[in-house]
């Protein structure tokens, strides 16, 4: 259950009479609000743990695991995680035995790397939950110091700026501040600032420019200038701007190295790797078995990527907001796009461009493999791989296209509303009310994305009849439903707030919004030039480079499989032609080898295909929480935009050079045979 549908429900509540109680309506949404299915899990499994095991912890420990739980509200105690880190390594060690009575040293290494992992990781979850939680809150931290230094321009009021912060924001951090709203009324803090003071402390860590910035609002309450007092509040919203740059500066030019890291480590040598594979298996069938080849390069590689990919990730900072687009009439729910107004679940398609590809392959190749190697198997397994690869586009191609359309567009509305918040505030300050400075600010944006946006409202009031404020905020009619813009919606909030104290106000209001909006969107064009360098680096290595290799390497396999395949070939000939002597110890000793226990050319090329398509993906997951932390549909897209072009290359380059090389591996066996 999200935050929308937890207010729903509420509201559903105070309707039947059902929200009692002295809790308040922020405290009660909090609590309706659900914890992440994999946190639930991992707290019902440290209550089972802490019961079976105890362990102790020492002090610094316990309160670094403290701090973690209240943060997560988590019903369980600091022991209880060592208890389930303790029996996961236990679990996994005990597995080892597996490995003795199956004499498999492979096993053994793998079931003992797999227990130090779990003790670590299974401590670590909450740990890693809060940082994740925090970069999804990121993004609203720069809103919500400026939501509160708007409204406390017009109104010095903490209390109230936190109000109007948390029912402007969404996600964590509007949770949050909900929360703070709760512990003053329950008494648990005297004062909204000291709850406050202890809340930024989370933060101190993680974006101290974030607990700077609100110090600074709480310092302009006790200024008996006005001037002075505006003067602190503008000096907050440049510090959390000049901060989140700086932070993001230092995090670019730190990504290199990381980057490289990953791109060797995880996708580089294990590929170069694959080139030997066919030789070792022939060597070597007992060990070098195709399972653990297609458990290692499509599970085990890919989470060592994804780990890397994670620590990279952790040290993302404060990033600015991405537009909340769910309220908009345009936009199907989420893994849906909309047909004919009704909201299709883009896995169904998907699944029948699986289904399809999975009926052809099998049907085709599968039920008659043959036995001798050849270029044929990598042409034919080539299958299943664009299967998979369509079936993952039509999915995130199909999940994000409208949602995309209406993001750029909310996107566009923000940008060109900087200037016109500007205009409204200069014709407000002329003496013209509201309603008409908005007419005159349509006329002149006209054939702009924010002119509808003003035209709306004054269809609202002329044609339907609705107030200034209906028109707008109506939860039916209100011109804020068709562009679901936050900026948009706080700016129009603090507009007709101020406007009902004097013109003045609200055209201060208005000026100093369109000045805040201008000065972030002037510091985040300066982050993206200081990412674009690292992330288009990232993008040209997963979309081309990584699928040109992959090419290469089947190529190449194909290559050696096929004269390894005529090598034995000759040699059992040779074999049979002399029944002993000298000459048959020399053909056993070539016959060490035996092709037939090697991994078949269509499996090699299916798990090279699968270990690519999984790259890509974690490849274009980070670059998407990078740029957008959280962000599925953003995600989705960046997916739908990396796939298709890159199994083309990896196709392309496969059959190239699976051509070239067989076709020289061959001419040199012909040549071979006639000396």
């Amino acid at each position: 259950m999200n935050e929308d549908q937890a207010r729903r429900l509420y509201e559903k509540y105070v309707e039947r009479g059902e929200a009692t109680g002295i809790e308040s309506r922020e405290y009660k949404i909090f609590k309706l609000i659900e914890k992440p299915w994999n946190i639930k899990i991992f707290e019902q499994l440290c209550k089972l743990s802490g019961s079976i095991l105890k362990v102790k912890l020492e002090k610094e420990e316990k309160e670094r695991l403290e701090n973690a739980i209240r943060i997560l509200n988590l019903d369980i105690a600091p022991e209880d995680i060592s208890s389930l880190s303790l029996l996961s390594m236990i679990f996994f060690a005990s597995l080892c035995l597996f490995g003795f009575i199956a004499g498999s040293l492979i096993l053994v290494v793998m079931f003992v790397v797999c227990a130090i992992f779990a003790q670590r990781y299974v401590k670590n979850i909450p740990i890693n939950a809060v940082r994740m939680r925090m970069i999804r809150a990121s993004g609203d931290l720069i809103l919500a110091i400026l939501y509160m230094v708007i409204y406390m321009r017009h109104n010095p009021n903490l209390e109230k700026a936190v109000e109007f912060a948390a029912d402007n924001l969404t996600g964590p951090l509007a949770l949050d501040f909900q929360k703070l709203l709760w512990d003053v009324e329950t008494r648990k803090y005297e004062t909204l600032k000291g709850a406050l003071d202890s809340y930024v402390l989370s933060w101190k860590d993680y974006s101290p420019h974030f607990v700077d910035a609100i110090y600074l609002i709480e310092t302009s309450q006790l200024q008996t200038s006005e001037e002075k007092r505006l003067e602190i509040l503008d000096m907050a919203v440049s510090r959390m701007l000049d901060g989140t740059y700086d932070s993001m500066s230092h995090f670019a030019s730190g990504l290199r190295e990381p980057v490289n890291a990953l791109y060797m480590m995880g996708i580089i040598l294990p590929i170069l790797g694959l080139v030997l594979f066919p030789i070792f298996a022939s060597f070597l069938s007992d060990v070098f078995n195709v399972n653990y080849v297609a458990v290692m390069y499509n599970v085990g590689l890919p989470l060592v990527v994804y780990f890397l990919g994670a620590q990279i990730l952790k040290g993302r900072p404060t990033s600015f907001p991405a537009p909340n687009i769910e309220g908009h009439p345009d936009v199907p729910k989420k893994g849906c796009f909309l047909l004919a107004g009704i909201n299709i679940p883009a896995i169904l398609p998907a699944v029948g461009v699986f289904t399809l590809s999975m009926f052809i392959f099998y049907n085709f190749y599968l039920r008659a493999v043959p036995t001798v190697p050849s270029e044929f198997d990598i042409y034919w397994s080539m299958v299943p791989i664009i299967g998979i690869s369509l079936t993952i586009f039509t999915y995130t191609k199909l999940a994000s296209f409208q949602r995309m359309r209406v993001w750029k567009k909310i996107i566009e509305v923000e940008r060109e509303f900087t200037d016109a918040s500007f205009q409204l505030g200069n014709r407000i300050s002329e003496g013209f009310p509201p309603e008409i400075a908005v007419e005159k600010v349509g006329n002149i944006m006209k054939k702009t994305e924010i002119s509808n946006f003003f035209n709306v409202i004054l269809v609202n009031m002329h044609k339907i009849g609705l107030s200034f404020d209906a028109a707008i905020f109506d939860k039916k009619y209100g011109a804020i439903n068709l562009y679901p813009s936050r900026i948009i919606r706080s700016s129009m909030q603090v507009m007709v707030e101020s406007a009902r104290k004097s013109l003045k106000d609200a055209a201060i209001s208005l000026i100093n919004f369109s000045t805040y909006l201008r000065s972030m969107e002037r510091i985040n064009e300066k982050v993206r030039d200081v990412l674009d360098e690292v992330i288009s680096s990232m993008r040209f290595q997963a979309a081309y480079i990584t699928p040109i290799m992959c090419g290469v390497v089947v190529g190449l396999s194909a290559l050696i499989i096929i004269i390894l395949y005529f090598l034995q070939e000759q040699i059992t000939k040779l074999s049979a032609a002399s029944a002993e002597g000298e000459f048959a110890m020399g053909t056993w000793a070539f016959g060490m080898f035996i092709v037939s226990k090697s991994i078949p050319l269509y499996l090699l090329q299916i798990v090279v295909g699968i270990y690519m398509i999984e790259i890509l993906l974690l490849i274009s997951y980070i670059l998407a929480e990078i740029e957008r932390p959280s962000d599925e549909t953003y995600r989705n897209h960046i997916i739908s935009t990396m796939i298709l072009p890159s199994i083309i290359i990896y196709i392309i380059c496969s059959v190239v050079v699976t051509i070239m090389f067989t076709g020289i591996g061959r001419a040199a066996l012909a040549i071979g045979e006639m000396f």
